[in-house]
C-alpha cells in the first residue's frame, strides 16, 4: 500500500470527509488517537475548501516513503498548469 488513502481529486472533494477519516483509520496500523483522527479531519476540510475545483490531480494521505519507514501526512499530485496554485499547510498536530 503507498497510501493510507489515495484519491484523484475530484472523488476526493465529492467525498466527506467522515468518509475519509474512516478509511484513514481503517488503515492505520497504530494506536489510533483521538488527535489524529481530529487532525487528518482539519487537513481534509481545509484541502477541499482550497483545492481549486478545476485542477485535475490526485491526492494521497499518510504516503509511505519507500526505505525510510516514514509517511508524508499528505501529498498532492496536479496538472501541468502551474498557475493554479495551493495554499501551503501546516502540519495539523491535535
Amino acid at each position: 500500500m503507498a497510501a493510507y488513502y489515495a484519491s484523484n481529486l475530484t472523488d476526493f472533494r465529492a467525498t466527506t470527509s467522515n468518509e475519509i477519516v474512516g478509511v484513514l483509520a481503517a488503515a492505520n496500523v497504530q494506536k489510533l488517537l483521538t488527535q489524529q483522527t481530529r487532525a487528518w479531519q482539519v487537513q481534509i476540510e481545509y484541502l477541499q475548501d482550497q483545492i481549486p475545483p478545476e485542477l485535475d490531480g490526485n491526492i494521497f494521505f499518510e504516503f509511505v516513503i519507500p526505505r525510510m519507514g516514514k509517511r508524508a501526512d499528505c501529498t498532492v499530485l496536479g496538472g501541468q498548469d502551474r498557475s493554479k496554485k495551493i495554499a501551503p499547510f501546516p502540519s495539523v498536530k491535535g
